[in-house]
């Protein structure tokens, strides 16, 4: 049994920055988007439920998902987005566990976008949330994704509110600083999160 920090925050917060310093400091790493990529890969068994789902016109002609329109289509329909979660969240849930038992490191980090909204608080040990306010999150993520206003305040509508991520934050790191304080913070919580991992590896 492992360590597990679950690594979490609104789209565009910046995530995969934080989650690329703990990589380079040695931790490993087990994205929860990266599993769900996977998992709708051509002729997979959630890529069938999807299909037989949402019907072909989802794919692209080579049959591969399209995954804009399906990010659109969950998005603008709630039922739709409940449906796509309950094919994939069981296989990522099972996955990352999977991942974790392999892990050679003190502890590992579980990167999930969705831990709070998709109930998975109980996968990991503690929780490290990424923070920046909404404004600055909106700006960021229309500039990533080329997206119109109302597109991506539709993306911040679908995910828990700033709120709801600080009450069950353990860790928190303002990520609206620049890199080298970024860098500063992550080797501090890496630091203390190698001694909570020794302390609870020596109690298990």
């Amino acid at each position: 049994m492992h360590f597990r920090v679950g690594l979490t925050g609104g789209v565009a917060c910046g995530k995969s920055t934080v989650s690329q310093l703990f990589s380079e400091l040695g931790v490993t790493i087990i994205d929860a988007d990266v599993i769900a990529r996977k998992l709708l890969e051509k002729d997979t068994d959630c890529y069938k439920q999807v299909i037989e789902l949402f019907g072909n016109d989802i794919t692209f002609s080579d049959g591969e998902i399209n995954r804009a329109l399906l990010r659109d289509l969950v998005f603008s329909d709630t039922t739709a987005k409940h449906q796509l979660e309950k094919i994939l969240h069981p296989s990522v849930r099972e996955q990352m566990l999977a991942l974790a038992e392999t892990s050679e490191t003190a502890y590992c980090i579980f990167v999930v976008p969705l831990l709070v909204e998709a109930d998975m608080l109980d996968l990991v040990d503690r929780i490290l949330v990424i923070d920046i306010p909404e404004a600055t999150q909106l700006e960021r993520l229309i500039k990533r994704d080329k997206l119109t206003k109302s597109q991506a305040q539709n993306i911040l509508n679908n995910q828990a509110t700033r709120q709801q991520r600080m009450q069950v934050a353990n860790d928190l790191i303002d990520n609206q600083n620049d890199i080298n304080s970024l860098k500063d913070k992550v080797e501090e919580l890496h630091h203390f999160y190698r001694e909570l991992a020794l302390k609870y590896n020596a109690s298990c």
